[in-house]
Formats: C-alpha cells, sequence, structure tokens
C-alpha cells in the first residue's frame, strides 16, 4: 500500500513539474520529485508515532522511498517518453 501510494504521489509531482516548470531538466524533475513525495512520508511516520493506536515504522518509511522511486522514474521514463 505505501509503495503504490507513495508512488502514485511522486508520479504526480513528477507529471506537475515537469508541466509548471519545463525548463527543468529530468535529473532535477526527478530529484524533487522523489524528495517531495519521500519527505511527505517521513513526515506521516513522525505523526503516526503520536497517534495511540497507530506506530511509526522504518519499513513503511523505506517502502514510501521506494514508491517514491519508482513513480517518478516510471513517470519520466515511460510515461512521458511515449509522447
Amino acid at each position: 500500500m505505501h509503495m503504490g501510494a507513495y508512488g502514485f504521489m511522486a508520479l504526480l509531482a513528477a507529471r506537475n513539474l515537469k508541466k509548471e516548470r519545463p525548463f527543468f531538466n529530468r535529473s532535477k524533475i526527478r530529484i524533487l520529485a522523489i524528495l517531495f513525495a519521500s519527505l511527505y512520508g517521513l513526515t506521516d511516520e513522525i505523526h503516526q508515532a503520536f497517534v495511540p493506536s497507530r506506530e511509526a515504522s522504518i519499513l513503511d518509511f523505506a517502502a514510501d522511498i521506494c514508491g517514491s522511486i519508482m513513480g517518478a522514474c516510471f513517470y519520466l521514463d515511460f510515461l512521458h517518453r511515449r509522447k
């Protein structure tokens, strides 16, 4: 679930950056999209540490990062390249 959710978030971030900042190169867009989604995942895990019925997990955060990388790369290397 984490990989899919944060992958989709990074995909949308990369798509938005590509449309709003067309002068950014692919590497910059990839890094920014991955950072955005990964940092959001980090804040979510920190938030969960303070919720009584939830727990923060480093494995969940690792899944967030992996999903972010896959989502940004999928958009930039496959979806956007086809256009």
